[in-house]
């Protein structure tokens, strides 16, 4: 009597619920939860429904012929719903597929940058439209890339986020300093654009380039001498000014690392975007030529006498190791990339390397010697010498540059969280710190003048990058032609770049 009992309470306890909700439908699969016909349709829950006890069929078919065109809403509104990456889920991946690629590229849309490849990794910064990446290897969906937020690491990043071909021509021209936007409904015209009578070249780097245009004249405020050449950012514009400030001129795009000739008529630069290598156009923006085409060159010096010029190249390296713990688990050591001297003719004849380290960094050449930083020290070395150490580094040292007779060396070093301009006397004795920052404050990338009585400079110490200015023993400090570069927009990556250089 009382399974009966208990029979006819479930059965009218199911109808009942039926009626309220509408039915419920468990498959084995998944769970879904239907709606009533009036109800908007609710996401699906990634937590089950427990069903307590089993409907009858009757009543179950019955609710699934009156819930079936709510179902089909509800399915055709989850598949249109975008998926995040967050939300997907992924593997731990096999680092034995992952293969080298060695390019660079551009990003197609501002994208978020991952510690390891995988979607649930830690994001460790972003990427705005257009920022150029260098890719070291790819991995099923990602390319690690050379990141920089402070400290150079390897990342990730989607593939679908990268592109090796050319930019649409909005941001090949926003360099320029235009206010013109070519959108999709002028791409049939945008042969007819002219910005700033200023000619892309960088697609055709054996032909001359034409004489760039002032892109603006401001009244002098400085009384320094000489010419200046500068990068806004590591892909980025080069231009040129006088050093009081005066007749800035936009000479090329894409460029890294400007050079100025010991006679002030030429400048050697690098590209890491197609063609990519090491390239000397003429201080106007006339005659560009293409010298070294090779991947990964950086910081071109030329010799004294204007003949040769040194540059350092990506050329061979150490493989990432896997260690496995028994506690800890498996972690990998990332491998070291080698940075090797090479010298050619200013013509392009003659390409031959140097004796030097495995890690050889920002050569700087004059009558004593090319200069140059390894991996824990400065060396001096010459085209038929070999290298010896003149200071042994307990930090991080960079951008090391001889003055101009030779007496002295000035450098960026490393201190805590931030880098300062440093002096040191030509036999690496006498270490002097010349700007004294605080609170993450950097100073970066100092070169010389041609007199030798004033060191220029890259800092952020008000909050974004600028040239300064100063006195060889670190007094009067000051900007460099606020003026004419207010609508200047540097950026440093802290990848060793050779910003700027004086003549």
């Amino acid at each position: 009597m009382s399974k009966k009992l208990f029979l006819i309470i479930s059965l009218f306890s199911a109808t009942m619920l039926l009626a309220a909700c509408g039915g419920v439908r468990a498959d084995a699969g998944d769970t879904q939860l239907d709606t009533a016909p009036s109800a908007q349709p609710l996401a699906v829950s990634q937590k089950s429904v427990f069903v307590a006890e089993p409907i009858p069929t009757e009543i179950s078919n019955q609710a699934e012929e009156e819930e079936q065109p709510t179902a089909k809403v509800e399915q055709s509104t989850l598949e249109s719903q975008p998926v995040s990456i967050a939300d997907t889920e992924t593997e731990q991946p096999n680092w034995n597929d992952a293969s080298d690629v060695m390019r660079s590229g551009r990003t197609l849309q501002a994208s978020s940058v991952y510690a390891e490849p995988i979607a649930k990794s830690d994001v460790i910064g972003e990427l705005d439209y257009g920022e150029l990446v260098i890719v070291t290897r790819a991995l099923d969906d990602w390319y690690e890339i050379i990141f920089s937020d402070g400290a150079t690491r390897h990342a990730w990043l989607l593939q679908t986020a990268v592109t090796f071909e050319a930019l649409p021509l909005q941001s090949a021209t926003a360099e320029a300093g235009t206010s013109v936007e070519v959108t999709a409904a002028d791409s049939e015209q945008a042969e007819q654009v002219v910005v700033a009578e200023v000619v892309e070249i960088a697609e055709q780097p054996l032909e001359s380039a034409p004489v760039a245009s002032v892109i603006k004249q401001a009244a002098p405020k400085s009384t320094q001498n000489g010419t200046i050449v500068f990068q806004t950012s590591s892909g980025g514009a080069i231009y040129t000014m006088n050093a009081d400030g005066s007749n800035l001129q936009w000479v090329a795009s894409g460029g890294l690392d400007p050079a100025l000739s010991p006679d002030g008529t030429q400048i050697a630069y690098t590209r890491w975007d197609e063609p990519r290598g090491l390239y000397v156009v003429n201080i106007d923006g006339s005659n560009e030529r293409w010298l070294v085409a090779d991947n990964f060159v950086k910081n071109p010096t030329w010799s004294p006498d204007g003949e040769q010029i040194v540059y350092n190249l990506q050329k061979g390296g150490t493989d990432s190791v896997t260690f496995s713990h028994p506690r800890f688990g498996e972690f990998t050591r990332s491998g070291d990339d080698y940075w090797r001297l090479e010298i050619i003719n200013a013509d392009g004849s003659v390409r031959e390397g140097l004796d030097d380290q495995m890690i050889s960094w920002n050569p700087d050449w004059s009558e004593r010697g090319i200069l140059f930083v390894g991996a824990t020290a400065l060396y001096v070395t010459d085209p038929d010498g070999e290298p010896y150490a003149i200071y042994e580094a307990p930090n991080q040292i960079r951008n090391a540059t001889w003055s101009p007779d030779g007496q002295s060396i000035i450098a960026m070093m490393e201190f805590h969280d931030h880098w300062e301009v440093v002096r040191l006397n030509a036999d690496g004795s006498g270490l002097t710190r010349l700007t004294k920052n605080y609170d993450r404050v950097n100073g970066v990338a100092p070169t010389w003048s041609p007199n030798g009585q004033s060191i220029l400079y890259l800092s952020d110490q008000n909050g974004e990058w600028e040239l300064w200015v100063m006195n060889t023993d670190g007094s009067k400090q000051r900007l460099l032609a606020p003026d004419t570069l207010a609508d200047i927009d540097f950026r440093y990556d802290f990848n060793a770049e050779h910003v700027v250089d004086w003549s």
